[in-house]
């Protein structure tokens, strides 16, 4: 991880209050202390599940993220372009009163060959520590609890890709200003959501190696719940789905579905129909189609040997083929 450029300014705001921008004389020069900083503050947004994810609106004019971001790029003057977020962000706070503010860390950095932009607003806690035996207290900035933060991947804007912005959700209306404030549109189609998330679950499933005996019942409940949500139109949230279907270790599941990359989005209601694909596999060719579902193979009627598909006791209607 590389940083290239890196500042903070202070947005000062109450419950009900107005905001006032209090900003940095100049840019930070990076340290291996920011470096130490940035990469636990990138663990903590890594970690947190509740992301939203999307593009920018098309619509600069109202959401200017886009524009700063665009010529910040071609200029290079990155204190000019942190002045310009930090005005578009109190134009949003402003719109919600109970909202606080906090200081306003904007990082440009380098990972895995790929630039990212983080904007993030941390506040501080008082800590406490012991030095040359005597109790001391103070204040540090609180990563741990972090509530808003949004993450732009530079490059994969730039490459055309489809979806480049992830932030925290947060609950409630509350977090919304800092989607408003990136730009961001995550308008949600919950069929392809759905479909994402049943292939992350596929894989889970693999890499926690479930077997034949055990991925049904891990499927079942999955299943369960997604119908369940569905049918009342309630809306997924990763943070409890992975609570009540990996409730041995949810930080397992959370990390996979709240990957910045690939993970799936808060806040859509689960289609029925890619929810079927939990428990159905089908196939066709020109000649023939063939569906079946996990009980099949759980129950020994649908079984794989080298490379074939084999089906036990079928029904007199197949059999009749061969006659």
């Amino acid at each position: 991880m590389k940083i290239k450029h890196i500042i903070y300014h202070i947005l000062n705001k109450e419950v009900q209050g107005d905001p006032e921008i209090v900003s940095r004389p100049a840019e930070i020069e990076p340290t291996d202390t920011h470096l130490k900083f940035l990469t636990g503050l990138a663990e903590a947004y890594s970690s947190r599940a509740g992301k939203g994810f999307g593009q920018f609106d098309a619509d600069e004019d109202s959401y200017p993220m886009p524009r700063i971001v665009r010529e910040y790029l071609e200029n290079q003057n990155f204190y000019s372009a942190t002045e310009r977020m930090m005005k578009t962000l109190s134009h949003r706070i402003q719109e919600q009163p109970l909202a606080t503010g906090g200081k306003v860390f904007i990082v440009h950095f380098e990972e895995k060959q790929l630039d990212y932009l983080l904007i993030a607003i941390l506040v501080e806690k008082t800590a406490f520590s012991t030095n040359d035996w005597q109790l001391v207290e103070g204040e540090r900035l609180d990563i741990e609890h972090l509530k808003f933060a949004g993450r732009i991947n530079l490059t994969a804007w730039q490459a055309g890709e489809q979806r480049y912005i992830s932030f925290l959700k947060g609950q409630g209306d509350i977090a919304q200003y800092f989607k408003l404030f990136l730009g961001c549109n995550d308008v949600l189609i919950a069929q392809k959501e759905t479909k994402k998330l049943v292939e992350l679950l596929e894989e889970f499933a693999t890499e926690q190696g479930l077997d034949i005996d055990t991925k049904p019942a891990f499927f079942q409940s999955v299943q369960e719940y997604l119908y369940d949500i569905s049918n009342n139109e309630e809306a997924f949230f990763v943070e409890t789905f992975a609570n009540r279907v990996w409730s041995k270790d949810p930080q397992q599941l959370k990390d996979k579905l709240s990957n910045e990359e690939t993970g799936v989005s808060d806040g859509f209601i689960p289609d029925k129909r890619s929810i079927k694909k939990l428990s159905t596999f089908a196939g066709k060719t020109k000649h023939w189609r063939l569906t079946f579902d996990r009980t099949a193979v759980s129950t020994g009627d649908i079984v794989l040997d080298n490379g074939r598909i084999i089906i036990n006791n079928p029904t007199e209607g197949l059999l009749g083929a061969f006659q």
